[in-house]
């Protein structure tokens, strides 16, 4: 999801109060450039993504960054299994069950489940 007008210009006057140290983003999903994340001026930018298969675009957006980094991960509350649910709609994918989901999106189909290791957040 894009920010909007309005959120930018919330985030443009919050940068002014508390300059960006760093920045921790899970779930960067189809992020397409660093002005997309609302990255710009950030000096340090970690990046977490479960869905390999957006690694190698997003790969891009750190490359030549320095401070910056990508991981391949399953955040969750703590270090652990879990089952992650790989729903047809990629964005949509992660730890809740897509039945918990039907009510509010009838069609959304499950590609597969995968047993997943977890890290939190402190890891």
């Amino acid at each position: 999801m894009q920010p909007s007008v309005r959120d930018e210009i919330w985030i443009d006057l919050i940068r002014k109060l508390y300059p960006v140290t760093g920045y921790l983003r899970v779930g960067v999903g189809l992020a397409s450039s660093a002005q997309h994340l609302g990255l710009v001026d950030a000096p340090v930018a970690i990046l977490v993504e479960a869905e390999e298969a957006r690694l190698p675009a997003l790969a891009a957006l750190v490359e030549g960054r320095e401070g910056w980094s990508l991981h391949h991960a399953v955040v969750a509350e703590s270090d652990g299994d879990v089952v992650f649910h790989k729903l047809a709609n990629l964005n949509e994918s992660g730890l809740v069950s897509p039945d918990r989901l039907r009510r509010l999106w009838p069609n959304l189909g499950l590609v597969e489940d995968q047993n997943r290791q977890t890290k939190s957040i402190q890891t």
